[in-house]
């Protein structure tokens, strides 16, 4: 196993854009946000049918072949669907971390850069060159509300 240059073992990042191309190819369905966890478990195990089904057809095949070839790829297509419907429910229960989003603008507050050290804060109407959120170098006022 490779590591790829972001940290992601090579078979990972490229099993994660099998996923992506799955969930682009379905975009127009909607997202999963109102998905039932019972429903999302059915989809997984549909999924996993689908993808024994190919296996089972596969291993049937002879090494090299065409066939064998385009039942890969499926495979790959059942294996991503079945991963998808499993990152949905691991989503939905609110299992995967959320990086912290800026507030943008005139907060006096952001979960990213911190809390305002302005003058202004404390009635005055000065902004500190060291403020986090709008002193020199800060990207927090660049940040769309």
């Amino acid at each position: 196993m490779a590591e790829a240059p972001q940290g992601l073992r090579v078979e990972v990042r490229l099993f994660a854009e099998a996923m992506e191309r799955q969930l682009k190819e379905n975009d127009h369905k909607g997202g999963w946000d109102e998905e039932s966890i019972t429903w999302l478990l059915s989809r997984v195990r549909e999924e996993t049918d689908e993808l024994a089904g190919v296996l089972y057809k596969l291993r049937k095949t002879n090494p090299g072949s065409a066939q064998r070839a385009a039942l890969a790829k499926d495979a790959l297509h059942e294996a991503a669907d079945v991963g998808n419907f499993a990152m949905m429910i691991a989503d939905v229960i609110g299992a995967l971390p959320r990086p912290a989003v800026c507030t943008g603008g005139g907060a006096s507050w952001c979960p990213v850069h911190g809390r305002c050290t302005c003058d202004w804060m404390q009635g005055h109407r000065t902004t500190s060159v060291a403020c986090p959120l709008h002193g020199d170098g800060s990207d927090h006022q660049k940040r769309p509300l």
